[in-house]
């Protein structure tokens, strides 16, 4: 696995970057490494860390001995601006004594498709803008494909209703219901065979002719 180096140097409050890479592809296999070069009030600290951040996330990371260590891959693995402070601390107990912190820069900048070296990366196939034009596509014809299949079973569901009404046309119907006065209403069809009524012993006969 390739290694990449950035270098910086911290004077009180003041971090700058002397040398090493301005982009990175996030696409490229490696691993990038820090070196600090610590003036002489970062001295006597506990612990100093280097806080990389980016517009998504924050990850802290201790500097050894000599002053170095690794750039978190989580604020490599998308385009955008890394940027890094150092963060020195003293403290007894639980209780923080004494601290010292940089002003942020910028270490390097994410891009998929960047200079690395001068030289240029491979870009992703297909890139992330064709895949998304491709998702948006594909639901866009799944969208069109469900309209399409609606409008045809609107078209089917009416076509049944129309057939359905000529056949109970051409058959004949007749209906029963009760009036506002409680009155039993029968109606038919002409081309419905007569029925008559008859009561008996309390029940409603119902007879065809």
């Amino acid at each position: 696995m390739e290694k990449r180096i950035l270098e910086f140097t911290a004077n009180e409050q003041i971090l700058i970057k002397t040398s090493g890479i301005a982009h990175y592809a996030s696409d490229v296999v490696s691993y990038v490494e820090a070196h600090f070069a610590l003036g002489d009030n970062w001295s006597g600290f506990d612990s100093v860390r280097a806080v990389w951040f980016t517009d998504f996330k924050s990850i802290a990371t201790v500097l050894d001995s000599e002053g170095v260590c690794l750039v978190p891959f989580e604020v490599l693995d998308r385009k955008g601006i890394v940027r890094v402070n150092l963060v020195g601390s003293i403290s007894e107990g639980d209780v923080l004594t004494d601290r010292l912190t940089t002003y942020p820069i910028c270490a390097l900048e994410v891009d998929k498709k960047a200079k690395v070296n001068g030289e240029n990366t491979a870009p992703i196939t297909p890139s992330q803008y064709e895949q998304f034009v491709a998702s948006v596509r594909t639901d866009a014809n799944r969208a069109e494909a469900g309209a399409t299949a609606s409008e045809a079973s609107a078209l089917e569901a009416s076509a049944s209703a129309d057939k359905a009404e000529q056949a109970a046309s051409d058959a004949g119907y007749m209906e029963f219901h009760i009036d506002d006065n409680g009155h039993l209403i029968y109606e038919r069809t002409s081309n419905v065979d007569q029925i008559d009524f008859e009561l008996v012993n309390g029940h409603l006969i119902l007879e065809v002719a």
